[in-house]
């Protein structure tokens, strides 16, 4: 980070020729940026507003123990049973070094398998790779709702992504939420009436 760091800086950009203003920004029409008050206009804006981790809707999210790309990160100490909600890159990579380094893995998939973006031979050798290391990988499967019973012990309901068949529990410590990201918005972007693509 301190490596590349130096390439994103505010100098970096002054040295270049770039006015850098520094605060709180809301776009008021699609001309005109207020800085903290300061009001600045231009044929075209440019909103780099970045991403953040997509987090669903799922019944009960909010009283367990929840983790993102973003925060993972900030761990003091890894869980001793994680589960990973997603099976893209960023899921593979988190659940592969977390059981690498002793954590109990279950990771969970809607799609009917790891990685469905590459060749299906890349997921099918990347899943017994993962079975081989101790992660318990269950492709095909839609989360229900979390829960926390009485004891406190958190856990994860799911069932077949399509047709029928019996729900499933796996109690965790903590879940990590890998289910891609999404565009970083504001509350001044409807008003201007902004579309979004949800994909």
């Amino acid at each position: 980070i301190e490596a590349i760091s130096v390439h994103d800086s505010v100098e970096r950009y002054e040295g270049l020729g770039v006015h850098v203003v520094r605060g709180d920004a809301q776009v008021v029409d699609p001309w005109t940026v207020v800085v903290d008050g300061h009001r600045m206009t231009a044929r075209s804006i440019v909103l780099a507003t970045g991403g953040e981790p997509n987090v669903p809707a799922i019944p009960g999210i909010e009283s367990v123990r929840t983790l993102t790309s973003d925060t993972f990160w900030d761990l003091a100490a890894l869980p001793s049973k994680l589960v990973v909600l997603g099976g893209g890159p960023i899921g593979c990579e988190l659940a592969q070094a977390c059981a690498r380094l002793g954590v109990q893995v279950v990771q969970i998939e809607r799609g009917p398998r790891l990685l469905s973006r590459e060749d299906p031979d890349v997921g099918d050798l990347l899943r017994k790779r993962f079975e081989s290391e101790g992660v318990v990988v269950r492709t095909g499967r839609a989360v229900d709702r979390f829960e926390v019973d009485a004891e406190g012990r958190q856990w994860i309901v799911h069932r077949p992504a399509e047709g029928p068949g019996p729900q499933e529990r796996d109690s965790f410590d903590a879940v990590l939420l890998a289910l891609g990201r999404k565009a970083r918005r504001a509350p001044w972007m409807d008003a201007l009436g902004l579309r979004f693509r949800e994909d």
